[in-house]
């Protein structure tokens, strides 16, 4: 079973005709059929396949299947939810090689020649247009919980959704609290809000989301979330290694950027820890606008102080506390292989 592009497609299609059927001489909810298709499309679509997942692996009956594919298209519209916000918080140009949702509604506007300012009108049409696309997809992810009768999923869905947002507001905030220059504290709180923010909504929780689509037991997502929850950092600690160090046009995105934006990621906490008293220039530089030879600077520094080695260290050790909780799980090998070839997904990439 494979994520079904067109089931996604066509719960948009069907979306849209209600709104269209509401205001029919309204031709600018084009507007909103266009955004909507625009970031909803493409992507590694890594959280349907941890949906696919956990539902294999909780050997989800044939009738089930329909509940399955439904929520892959629950955590495929949660994730576009996630990302239009979450581009406007880091003001991004760019996503999957294509303009940011608040881009595109800036061009939009642009093209057809509207009054007032775009730069306003830009996120503005991106935070509806992302609240839309987190309603539809609790209310997509409450019919898969319905047609596998099941409230375990339901709850999980509505955790995953509650914990991002947190998870995103300790993110924000950490970026300008004077505490983040402290080594120590800067690593912990980092690794706190890579756990909340990213490594459970993208890897556990979806994989749990399916095992309970599927009817699993406790025991099991008790287990596997204990399997997937380093895993899932590691998937975030590599995710920003390569928004510092990956290619731009391999990435769809611009690399440095969490640099720019002053992100304190656990990279930038290794860095700290790393330079110790001879952290003053690196911090001056953080959250700056940095020209491209000011990025390659800061990279060099992170590499020769030794923070990219202890960052490769970390994902290493993580892997690694991910793989003796599995050796513990009540599962059959052929499902452990199946976990394990999502963590290689997850960490050997160059997206």
């Amino acid at each position: 079973m494979t994520f079904n592009s067109q089931k996604l497609s066509d719960l948009i299609s069907a979306e849209l005709a209600q709104w269209r059927a509401k205001w029919p001489s309204t031709t600018v909810l084009n507007g909103l059929a266009d955004g909507l298709v625009h970031y909803t499309k493409g992507g590694k679509r890594l959280r349907a396949r941890g949906v696919q997942l956990g539902f294999s692996l909780a050997d989800g009956a044939s009738q089930l299947e329909d509940a399955c594919l439904t929520g892959q298209v629950a955590v495929e519209l949660y994730q576009a939810s996630a990302l239009a916000h979450d581009d406007i918080v880091d003001n991004a140009d760019l996503r999957r090689g294509a303009p940011s949702l608040h881009r595109f509604y800036e061009s939009w506007h642009k093209s057809h020649n509207f009054r007032g300012n775009e730069q306003t009108f830009g996120p503005n049409c991106a935070i509806l247009v992302g609240d839309l696309l987190l309603s539809l997809s609790q209310q997509v992810a409450n019919r898969a919980a319905d047609l596998a009768n099941s409230k375990s999923a339901r709850d999980t869905f509505a955790q995953m959704t509650a914990e991002v947002a947190v998870g995103q507001f300790l993110d924000c905030a950490l970026e300008d609290t004077p505490v983040m220059d402290n080594p120590g504290y800067a690593l912990e709180a980092a690794l706190d809000v890579v756990k909340h923010k990213a490594a459970r909504y993208s890897v556990a929780l979806p994989v749990i989301f399916g095992a309970q689509l599927a009817g699993a037991s406790e025991a099991l997502t008790n287990g596997l979330e204990k399997v997937l929850e380093p895993w899932g950092s590691a998937f975030q600690l590599r995710d920003d290694q390569l928004g510092v160090f990956g290619d731009d046009q391999i990435m769809g995105k611009a690399t440095g950027a969490d640099l720019i934006e002053g992100k304190r990621t656990v990279l930038v906490a290794l860095t700290l820890k790393r330079l110790g008293k001879n952290a003053e220039e690196f911090l001056a530089a953080l959250g700056t606008d940095l020209s491209e030879r000011e990025i390659d600077k800061m990279r060099q520094t992170i590499s020769a102080c030794g923070a990219y080695d202890d960052h490769e260290q970390l994902i290493a050790s993580l892997l690694q506390d991910g793989e003796q909780h599995l050796a513990q799980l009540e599962l059959p090998e052929a499902g452990k292989e199946s976990l394990r070839q999502f963590r290689n997904l997850l960490v050997n990439r160059q997206v």
